[in-house]
């Protein structure tokens, strides 16, 4: 199920994310819950994938402090650092 999550993750972030030095940013487009139904996984067990990735270095999560407005919002996003020796097959 872990390679599926970030299989899924590269592919969203190659179509919907940016090119950095760094690797690829994705946006937090879709919920852990999202992320699950499409797996056809659990939000809980995304979600402790999602951390297990973050500890391997496979992932980082982002979190950014925005002003919009009167209200404070939190803006999310995934960096997928850039992979120099193995590369991640999609299509499985």
């Amino acid at each position: 199920m872990t390679d599926r999550l970030l299989a899924l993750l590269h592919w969203l972030a190659q179509r919907f994310g940016q090119s950095t030095p760094q690797g690829l940013l994705l946006d937090a487009i879709l919920t852990h819950h999202q992320l699950a139904e499409t797996l056809g996984s659990s939000r809980v067990t995304v979600t402790r994938l999602l951390s297990r990735l973050e500890q391997q270095g496979k992932i980082v999560r982002l979190r950014k402090q925005m002003a919009y407005g009167a209200s404070p919002r939190t803006h999310r996003a995934l960096l997928l650092p850039a992979v120099t020796e193995e590369r991640i097959s999609v299509g499985t």
